[in-house]
């Protein structure tokens, strides 16, 4: 089961940057969608991995937050350098 939110998270993270670079949607929906997205599969991950409520809800708000904002930025630098 992790190893199937571990892709889903790529996915999410994959979709991300390409919906950036491409300027498929406004750039406030895709980090919106992006970031709920990557804050719930982490929270889900460390579920998964047998952590507390508390612990997994903070962890997957901090570190899938901060993941996400990696992906938005580095897109979004590279669609601006095109």
């Amino acid at each position: 089961m992790t190893f199937i939110l571990y892709v889903l998270f790529l996915v999410v993270q994959l979709g991300t940057y390409l919906a950036i670079r491409r300027q498929l949607l406004p750039l406030n929906l895709i980090a919106g969608v992006g970031i709920f997205a990557s804050i719930v599969l982490v929270m889900l991950i460390g579920l998964v991995q047998g952590s507390v409520g508390l612990q997994a809800f903070l962890v997957g708000m901090v570190l899938g937050a901060l993941l996400n904002a990696l992906t938005l930025g580095t897109a979004w630098y590279f669609q601006r350098q095109a």
